[in-house]
Parts: C-alpha cells; sequence; structure tokens
C-alpha cells in the first residue's frame, strides 16, 4: 500500500525519494522533473500527463502503469521496468533507456522515442521468423524472452545485452559484436556464431546443440550447464574462459579442435594451476576428453 508521507513530500516538493513506496499513487499532471525516484515502486500509479523530463528512474518499477502523454524526455531510466505500462503519446526521446524491460508495453504513433528503442519494442512483443537485423544497433538492449528464429544478425551488435530465455533456434549471429551479452537459459540450437566476439559473455543452461562457434573469441566467458552436442569450436579462442567440464567431455577432441586456449577456469581455479603455465597445443581438448583436466 502507498505510505502516505511519499505523497505529502511529493507535494512539498521534495525530490528525492529513492526507494519510495508510490505504487496506485494518483501522479497525474504532477512536476517530478529532476526528480530522483531511483528503485521507487511507482506499479499500477497514474501519471498521466506528469513531468517526470530529465528525472533519475533507475530501476524503477513502472509494470502496469499508465504513463499516458507523460514527459520522460532526458530522464535516466537505466534498468526500468514499463512490463504492462501504457506509454501512449509518452514522450521518451533522448532518455536512457539501456536494458529497460517493454514487455507488453503499450505505445502507438504518438510515443516518442528513438527508433532503436521502436524496434526492441517489436522484438519483444511481436518477434518474427527470419527477420533481417544485419548490422543493427541493439547494445544494452533488454531482449528478454525475444522470438526470433532464423534471424540474421549477422554483424550486428550486440554490446551488454540480456537475450535470456530467447527463441535464436538457427540464428545468423556471423561476425555480430556479443561483448558482455547474456545468453541464460536461450535456445541457440543450429545457431551460427563463426567469427563472433563474446568476450566475457555469459552462455548459462542455454542449449548450444549443434551451435557453430567457429573462429568465435569466448576469451573469459561463463559457459556453464549448456548442451553441447554437435557444436562446433574449430579455432576458437577460449582463453580464460569458466567452463563445467561435464558439458565438454563427449567429443571434447573433435569439437575443440584447433582452439587457442592458454588456460582456463573450473570453480574458480585455474586450470593449468601453475600462473606461470599454459596448455600446450590441443592439451585441453585432451584432458576434457580423459576427464582429468582437474589434474592441471
Amino acid at each position: 500500500m502507498i505510505e502516505q508521507k511519499n505523497l505529502e513530500s511529493l507535494r512539498c516538493g521534495d525530490k528525492s525519494l529513492q526507494h519510495a513506496d508510490l505504487k496506485q499513487a494518483d501522479l497525474r499532471g504532477s512536476d517530478l522533473s529532476g526528480a530522483d525516484l531511483s528503485r521507487a515502486d511507482l506499479s499500477q500509479a497514474d501519471l498521466t500527463g506528469a513531468n517526470l523530463a530529465g528525472a533519475i528512474l533507475t530501476r524503477v518499477n513502472f509494470k502496469q502503469t499508465n504513463l499516458c502523454y507523460a514527459n520522460l524526455q532526458d530522464a535516466e531510466l537505466l534498468w526500468a521496468n514499463f512490463a504492462d505500462a501504457d506509454l501512449r503519446g509518452a514522450n521518451l526521446q533522448t532518455a536512457n533507456l539501456r536494458l529497460v524491460s517493454f514487455k507488453r508495453t503499450l505505445i502507438d504513433d504518438k510515443t516518442q522515442m528513438d527508433d532503436k528503442w521502436r524496434l526492441v519494442w517489436r522484438l519483444i512483443n511481436k518477434g518474427g521468423e527470419a527477420l533481417d537485423l544485419r548490422g543493427v544497433d541493439l547494445s544494452h538492449t533488454d531482449l528478454d524472452g525475444v522470438k526470433l528464429p532464423k534471424a540474421d544478425l549477422s554483424k550486428a551488435n550486440l554490446f551488454a545485452a540480456d537475450i535470456n530465455h530467447a527463441d535464436l533456434n538457427d540464428a545468423n549471429f556471423e561476425r555480430a559484436y556479443l561483448e558482455g551479452c547474456n545468453f541464460v537459459c536461450s535456445n541457440l540450437q543450429g545457431a551460427s556464431l563463426k567469427g563472433s566476439y563474446l568476450e566475457d559473455s555469459h552462455l548459462i543452461e542455454s542449449d548450444l546443440t549443434g551451435a557453430s562457434f567457429d573462429d568465435a573469441d569466448l576469451s573469459n566467458a561463463l559457459i556453464l550447464n549448456v548442451k553441447l552436442l554437435g557444436a562446433t569450436l574449430q579455432r576458437t579462442t577460449l582463453t580464460g574462459a569458466t567452463i563445467q567440464p561435464a558439458d565438454w567431455a563427449m567429443n571434447a577432441t573433435e569439437q575443440l579442435k584447433d582452439i587457442v586456449c592458454d588456460f582456463v577456469y573450473v570453480n574458480k581455479q585455474r586450470r593449468p594451476c601453475d600462473p606461470s603455465l599454459n596448455f600446450d597445443e590441443g592439451e585441453l581438448a585432451l584432458r576434457l576428453s580423459l576427464g582429468i583436466l582437474g589434474e592441471a
């Protein structure tokens, strides 16, 4: 339930309300420009026509909130949640919308937002098969649950994107920029990631069956609890990656043909454990196939 003191603070001009409980608040037409409402709960609130220009709204919960014709220009909205919110007629021009959730959000032709974020909204809420997304900028986006089977994302910029719980079956990520990208519980069966840059990425509990990582860079990546049956990693860079040996035991010698790997981490332990030593050519694949990586 909304805390009355938070409403009274707003009415008195207090614009510093981090973590405030404003759930279901009636804030129609309110002037909250420049306010710091980071991590506040504004779910189910009515902010119709409110002025939030330049406001700090990091991690704010706008779930099921009415923001029709609200002014969010230049607002800081990093990690904000607009799930089921109404943004028809709202102004989000030049707002920071990095990693914002647009699941089931309502927008219309009068909603003002940069083309990049309108595309993100469309991908999340409409998806599509075999879409041509070559070279698009989807960096710092929340694409959780996106359905893009057979999409062409070659040379796309997906730096630091969250692509968890996604359907990317047979998608093309060749030479895509995927540094710091999260693929958690995603379907990448048959996907091509040839020549892609995946340094510091997270591939966790995802289905990589039949995927191709040939010539890709997976330096310092987290690759845990994944399905790798039929996946290829020829000439792939794995130096510094964190892996789970059980994922790689089957056909490791063939899968890891000609890989580039000086060392890996298993349970936060470097292998080889001696920091002055690196794997010899083919040693990682051999140790994985024999189940003796822990002895390195």
